[in-house]
């Protein structure tokens, strides 16, 4: 494709609004069906997607899912990531769910999770919306960050969403709520480590240690519940039959991963909501748009926007698409935005019908805590709209974001 791939160089988290939409455009008006870069083989179409997340086709792995961008041996050859990495992660964690190919250790770990028992499934409970609440309002005051002309500024991506994010996940998984601000700390750590090449050796030594520090604090939590049961997340996968080792990469990517997706959508909802798609904001109040909102955001603007995975060999898609060995880069998103499969696919229309999103993902590679994240998003907007019904958003760029090829989000600050 060369010059014609809208984000040769970049990534699309670097872009929003009207200029992510017309890259998008961009994309999917090419005949091609795959870009190929250093850093591995772009895939946008939904079909194609779709077919590389439920990674059955043969020569598909999902087992580099959750190796670090830059890769092990680069991250060896850092001195000063060397200490925390030996002390936290050696011997290395055993394979979540989402990179674990062994599919009957995946099958008790993904149901013990999510499945008719699963502890996600039985936490949906009218208390565990109304924790979520308390999260929100103990975030939205932190976020108080000045008051100018009489009205109360608040930073939603740089406090109020990352710390809600992170405290419903704290709690979920059982861990003190005190320790919420360093899993947003650790659970950035292990996102920065997924989706982005580190120029600076200090940083990435520092992300090392905040991805080691998460596993040591799920490693010590799951030692306790060894010895001590109670009703939280652990235990119910202990009690299920899952390994301790198991349920150790279990508690910690649970973490990492329901932080910065949950509230890397809610900044890029917030931005729509308070900005160009205003006459829905006063919707939020009621129920049923509420649902509908929350799920056209999910649609359009998730903040997982691509996943990885690997072809062991050539492989030959249902469409026709050829793949060649190496790393693959599924563009959830950009599948999202198939002009094939959703009329009007940059346009958000909460009275879509039709396909369902790849936001959290398909088959095998299927998000456990997924109603976690709707109604995360869902009490968040919920809340901001009773909080601040005549919010506006003011203008604000901290800085051009590092390119990011798995996650993304956005500046929201808001005068309320």
């Amino acid at each position: 494709m060369g010059e014609q791939f809208p984000f040769e160089g970049t990534a699309p988290n670097m872009f929003s609004g009207a200029e992510l939409d017309k890259r998008y455009a961009v994309l999917h008006a090419t005949e091609e069906r795959t870009h190929t870069t250093s850093d591995g083989t772009f895939v946008w179409h939904y079909e194609d997607v779709k077919e590389i997340l439920e990674a059955k086709t043969a020569g598909l792995t999902k087992a580099n899912s959750l190796d670090p961008l830059d890769g092990y041996a680069k991250i060896a050859m850092n001195p000063l990531a060397i200490p925390p990495f030996v002390r936290h992660l050696v011997p290395l964690p055993a394979k979540a769910t989402a990179n674990n190919i062994d599919h009957e250790r995946h099958d008790k770990i993904w149901q013990a999770m999510a499945g008719p028992d699963g502890y996600f499934r039985i936490k949906e409970t009218a208390e565990a919306e109304e924790a979520m609440v308390g999260h929100f309002n103990a975030a939205y005051e932190l976020g108080r960050i000045a008051i100018e002309n009489g009205r109360d500024i608040i930073d939603i991506s740089g406090i109020v969403a990352p710390k809600f994010a992170a405290s419903v996940m704290t709690e979920w998984v059982g861990l003190p709520l005190e320790e919420a601000g360093m899993v947003e700390i650790w659970s950035r750590s292990q996102s920065g480590l997924l989706g982005r090449h580190y120029t600076n050796w200090r940083e990435q030594a520092e992300a090392v240690r905040g991805l080691g520090n998460l596993f040591t604090a799920s490693k010590n939590l799951v030692r306790a519940r060894l010895k001590d049961r109670t009703d939280d997340f652990p235990s119910h996968l202990l009690n299920a039959g899952v390994s301790p080792r198991d349920t150790v990469a279990a508690l910690a990517n649970s973490l990492a991963a329901g932080v910065f997706t949950v509230s890397g959508t809610i900044e890029r909802a917030s931005v729509d909501l308070l900005g160009p798609q205003r006459e829905l904001y006063a919707q939020l109040a009621d129920p049923d748009r509420l649902r509908k909102i929350g799920r056209e955001a999910l649609r359009r603007t998730p903040g997982l926007i691509m996943w990885k995975a690997g072809a062991t060999q050539e492989v030959t898609l249902a469409s026709g698409t050829t793949l060649q060995p190496g790393t693959i880069f599924a563009m959830i998103e950009a599948a999202n935005r198939d002009p094939n499969v959703f009329t009007q696919p940059n346009d958000f229309l909460p009275d879509r019908k039709g396909a369902q999103p790849l936001t959290f993902g398909q088959g095998e590679h299927i998000c456990p805590g997924q109603w976690i994240a709707r109604l995360g998003l869902q009490v968040f907007l919920r809340e901001l709209q009773q909080k601040a019904p005549e919010a506006t958003l003011i203008p604000v760029r901290r800085s051009q974001p590092a390119p990011d090829l798995l996650f993304s989000g956005a500046d929201v600050v808001i005068a309320a």
